[in-house]
């Protein structure tokens, strides 16, 4: 069982990472807003629903339009432990790591220990989602609530036969749709999964059905299935979401209308221009995965996806199982690039996509290996481990490049993270401040020494709270109104330089470029 003892190998190394690297990585731009969200609503709850301060957020930011599940959970942790910023780092990791375990699980339905391990090890080394598992409040614990669907939705499959396991297993897939979706709206795109699911049976098994006079059963079976897996989303998202609670339909509809085309306006790089993010290319989010990914996980992504088409068209003999994942890959990005959602920073808002893409790189990569060894092909099986060996020698060196900036990640496609300086998005989160900080809080006394009784002044680029948790109140005011602060810290990303006349005493580099600088006032 040597695909086994390697998948607990990866489960405990990824244990220790995540107890041992909490407070390693900066704070993201989301995560104050959302953790003041999860308060709130904790709040609703405690309140028996007369607390409704959840609903008083600005209305531009459309909060209470977001799902705030696990916003919720981190708040009820947090007032459990009584200790805010490392408590939300180890709840989204943890969150992170279930999404580990969830593709394990799914890879294990699809075939067995060896791709249990190499999906779980695909995702695991994925930068953009291991590099944001401690300060991405949304999109990582989203996407791992999503492959969960996903197992439990192929254990239905597997399950089907079995005469009084569906109705379980239909509220358990429902049960974790209306999580899900009670974490970001877009899971809704299961329904139509699941109805494309539906029409693939009666196009396998229709003619046999009706010419055993069996069509009846068959379908009453899939009403009562579906009318499990309907009720108990619908039940779960009002239990999850309070704002759905407070007037299901009508508030369900805006959110799916809010956040299909949520109102961030800005200029988004891609490529050699730079385009509003109401009105991007509908190249934008091929381009990103690629990008975006390891060449390993896009190759072998490609290959699978092939290999699911071939079991698309054989619809009588085909393995549904692998169409599925193809279909959770396909269909979203499909629905994203026709409806020309929203989209900046990355592929940070469909991320939920790249576990079926590495699914789909580990059944093809599997495959492929299963095909040249019944060929007795085994120096050129040989030669497909090394090549994968060493393609993950070399993202584990581009990853140590640019840590603690994983989420930064770029395919040698275009460069890595140094071809794609001036060309993409980088450090869109300001998690740089970090470093910033603490490089000044170490280093102030070299430039500006405070008065007795007066601390420095300092401004930011981003959100005060980025930089403030770093800096010793007794030495430093963050104040935005001061005109002429003492220093200024500045995150490269969106802002133009506030102060050019300052003395730049500081840079943070990542691949000898400059995300984040420390300004001082001249004289």
């Amino acid at each position: 069982m040597v695909p086994a003892g390697l998948l607990i190998l990866l489960f405990v190394l990824l244990g220790f990472f995540v107890a041992t690297q909490p407070n390693e990585y900066g704070r993201t731009f989301d995560e104050e807003l959302q953790d003041e969200y999860g308060v709130a609503v904790l709040a609703w709850y405690t309140s028996a629903g007369a607390d409704q301060s959840f609903l008083a957020f600005p209305p531009i930011l459309h909060m209470p339009q977001h799902g705030p599940l696990f916003e919720t959970v981190v708040a009820a942790v947090q007032s459990v432990t009584g200790e805010r910023w490392t408590t939300r780092a180890v709840v989204t990791a943890v969150a992170a790591l279930l999404g580990v375990l969830a593709i394990a699980l799914c890879g294990y339905e699809l075939g067995g220990w060896w791709m249990a391990f190499l999906s779980a090890a695909g995702l695991a080394l994925y930068p953009r989602y291991s590099g944001a598992m401690f300060n991405n409040p949304k999109d990582v614990p989203f996407a791992a609530a999503m492959v969960f669907v996903l197992w439990l939705t192929l254990r239905l499959i597997r399950r089907w036969p079995r005469p009084r396991a569906f109705l379980l297993d239909g509220a358990l897939v429902g049960l974790a749709i209306g999580a899900a979706t009670s974490i970001r709206v877009v899971a809704v795109v299961w329904y139509p999964l699941l109805g494309l699911v539906l029409l693939g049976y009666w196009l396998r098994h229709g003619a046999a059905h009706r010419a055993g006079g069996a069509w009846r059963a068959a379908l009453a079976k899939q009403a009562l299935c579906a009318a499990s897996v309907v009720s108990v989303s619908v039940l779960a998202m009002c239990a999850f979401w309070p704002y759905v609670f407070l007037d299901p339909l009508p508030h369900f509809i805006e959110s799916v209308r809010a956040m299909t085309n949520y109102p961030w306006v800005g200029m988004v790089p891609l490529g050699d221009q730079s385009y509003s993010s109401l009105d991007l290319p509908r190249r934008y989010t091929i381009e990103w995965l690629v990008i975006g990914s390891p060449p390993l996980v896009v190759v072998f992504g490609i290959v699978g996806g092939l290999l699911a088409l071939v079991q698309l068209l054989r619809i009588r003999t085909g393995d549904a199982r692998i169409v599925l994942v193809g279909l959770c890959f396909g269909v979203p990005l499909v629905a994203f690039i026709v409806l020309r959602s929203t989209m900046y920073n990355g592929l940070r808002h469909f991320l939920f996509v790249v576990p079926p893409l590495i699914l789909l790189a580990a059944y093809g990569l599997s495959r492929s290996m299963s095909f040249l060894m019944a060929r007795r092909q085994r120096v050129l099986a040989g030669a497909l481990v090394g090549l994968a060996l060493l393609a993950q020698v070399e993202l584990t060196a581009a990853i140590t490049r640019i840590h603690p900036y994983e989420y930064s990640y770029f395919s040698p496609v275009v460069g890595g993270f140094r071809g794609a300086v001036g060309r993409y998005e980088l450090d869109y989160w300001g998690t740089c401040n970090k470093a910033a900080a603490q490089w000044l809080a170490s280093n102030h006394g070299a430039h500006l020494v405070a008065a007795p009784g007066q601390p420095l002044t300092v401004r930011s680029s981003g959100l005060a709270f980025l930089v403030t948790t770093y800096l010793p109140p007794d030495v430093f005011r963050h104040d935005y109104q001061i005109e002429h602060p003492d220093f200024y810290i500045r995150s490269m990303h969106y802002v133009a330089d506030e102060f050019p006349s300052y003395t730049t005493i500081h840079e943070v580099l990542v691949e000898g470029h400059a995300i984040c600088t420390v300004k001082r006032r001249p004289g």
